[in-house]
């Protein structure tokens, strides 16, 4: 029986602490774009770069962000860590 069904991407929801901002200046370092915001301050935004969607939400329970971690698969590992090097994101 062929399987009709397929799960494609999965965009996590990550504690962004307080200021959700921040965590979008952080994630544009890494080469995401915000191509979602919500709120006044701001409470919650999407950023993606390439396949990869995360949902940033103001949340600044410290206990929550430590347990807090996912995994993202990369092609061309060593190509990406020369553009961080390059952007002053890793040293």
């Amino acid at each position: 029986m062929e399987k009709l069904h397929k799960l494609k991407n999965l965009s996590p929801l990550i504690p962004a602490g307080k200021d959700v901002e921040t965590a979008i200046a952080f994630y544009e370092k890494l080469g995401f774009t915000a191509i979602h915001t919500e709120g006044k301050p701001l409470k919650m935004a999407i950023v993606e770069r390439d396949e990869i969607q995360i949902f940033l939400v103001q949340n600044d329970d410290k206990h929550l962000a430590e347990g807090t971690s996912f995994r993202i698969r990369v092609e061309g590992l060593e190509q990406l860590y020369e553009e961080f090097l390059a952007q002053g994101v890793m040293s």
